[in-house]
Order: C-alpha cells, then structure tokens, then sequence
C-alpha cells in the first residue's frame, strides 16, 4: 500500500475521532463522502450547518494538538 494512502486513511480516520469527540458524531465513511477534496474551511463549515451548531473555538487547534502528541511521542521514544 502507498504511504500517501495509509496517510490518508490516517488523517481520515483522526478527524471523524476528533469531530465525535467534540460533540460531532459522524463515521469514517462519512468524512470520506462528505469532506474528500475539500478544504479544511469548507468541511467545518459544512460541519457546523449540519448540526446546527458552532464548532469549539479552539477546535482547529485541538486538533493540531491532538494530531502533533502521538508524532511527538514515537519521535522522541525512537530515539532512546
């Protein structure tokens, strides 16, 4: 399998985690139908009409947070 696709899947899988984290349920499926192709602005805009609702404030950057951690984490325990 290509990384690029693995990576994908990834990112696809974090978002539809985060999204349901913060009150936003919605499946893998779901971010790959409605979100594919679309900026980042775009897909949290179509997220807060969906549900009628505002996204956390600090939801962008709870993300980068939530996104950066793990990678940190393997970096710095692969050094040892």
């Amino acid at each position: 399998m290509e990384f690029w696709l693995i990576a994908n899947q990834f990112l696809i899988a974090f978002f539809a985690e985060t999204l349901t984290k913060a009150g936003f349920p919605i499946t893998y499926a779901e971010v790959t139908q409605k979100f594919i192709g679309k900026s980042l602005k775009t897909c949290l805009e179509i997220i807060e009409t969906s549900y009628n609702k505002p996204l956390p404030k600090k939801f962008v950057e709870l993300c980068k947070e939530r996104e950066i951690a793990p990678l940190q984490q393997e970096l710095n325990s692969s050094r040892h």
